[in-house]
C-alpha cells in the first residue's frame, strides 16, 4: 500500500492520534537507517530479519526485506520517537500483509481502484474546521 493508505488504515484504528505522528512511523519502516540494516544483517542478532517473521513479508523483498518483522518494526517505530509506535508498528505490518492478499486476489490494478475508494470515502466524512461535513461528494457529474 501506498503511504496515504498506511496513513489512512492507522487513522481508522486509532482516531485520535495525530497525521504527523502515524507518518513518522511509517516512514521509519519504510526506509530503515544504516544502524537498523546493520541489526538485521547481524548472524544470530536480537534483531535478525527473520526471527519473527509472523506475516512473511520480509520474503518478497523490495523495500520490505528490512523493518518488516515484529521486533524490528516496533524498535523502528521507537527510534522514531513515538509513544504509540507498537501499535502503529502492527498495524503496518498487518496492512501490508493486506496489501499483499488484496494484490493476489484482485490484481494490482484493482487493488489501486479499492485503495482510491478508500480515499475518497475518508475524505467525504473527514472534519473540516471542526465541523462534521454535511455535504456529500457527487461521484459523478
Amino acid at each position: 500500500m501506498d503511504r496515504r493508505t498506511h496513513n489512512i488504515g492507522a487513522k481508522l484504528f486509532f482516531p485520535n492520534l495525530k497525521f504527523s505522528e502515524i507518518d513518522r512511523v511509517n516512514a521509519a519502516i519504510d526506509n530503515p537507517d544504516r544502524k537498523m540494516i546493520a541489526f538485521q544483517n547481524a548472524a544470530g542478532g536480537l534483531f535478525n530479519k527473520n526471527t519473527m517473521d509472523f506475516f512473511g513479508l520480509t520474503k518478497q523483498g523490495g523495500h520490505r526485506v528490512y523493518n518488516h518483522s515484529m521486533d524490528s518494526a516496533i524498535m523502528a517505530g521507537f527510534l522514531a520517537n513515538s509513544n504509540h509506535a507498537p501499535e502503529l508498528a502492527m498495524t503496518h505490518l498487518l496492512l501490508d500483509k493486506m496489501s499483499n492478499y488484496m494484490n493476489d486476489i484482485m490484481g494490482s490494478e484493482n487493488k489501486r481502484v479499492a485503495e482510491s475508494l478508500l480515499h475518497a470515502v475518508y475524505s467525504m466524512g473527514k472534519p473540516a474546521r471542526g465541523e462534521k461535513v454535511i455535504k456529500r461528494k457527487k461521484m459523478f457529474y
